[in-house]
């Protein structure tokens, strides 16, 4: 029991060192890069991004629009 105890925290310490001596270098930003990304992003093509998301969402036919549509069809063949 007290042979488990200490392998436990042998290689709890062991796994702490190992994650202490790994880690970041100094060439880290230019091997985390990604090449493909764009460096900045045009105003106009984030405005009708945002322009086009917000009407999909708030006017969406499936999503809180279908329940007023479908009176107004049923008030108009009256």
């Amino acid at each position: 029991m007290i042979m488990k105890r200490y392998i436990g925290k042998i290689l709890a310490m062991t796994f702490i060192a190992a994650f202490l001596v790994i880690g970041c270098t100094d060439s880290f930003e230019e091997v985390n890069t990604d090449p493909d990304r764009a460096k900045d992003a045009p105003a106009t093509n984030v405005l009708a991004f945002v322009l086009r998301y917000h009407s999909s969402t708030y006017y969406d036919v499936w999503n809180n629009m279908s329940e007023p549509s479908t009176y107004g069809g049923h008030l108009t063949k009256i």
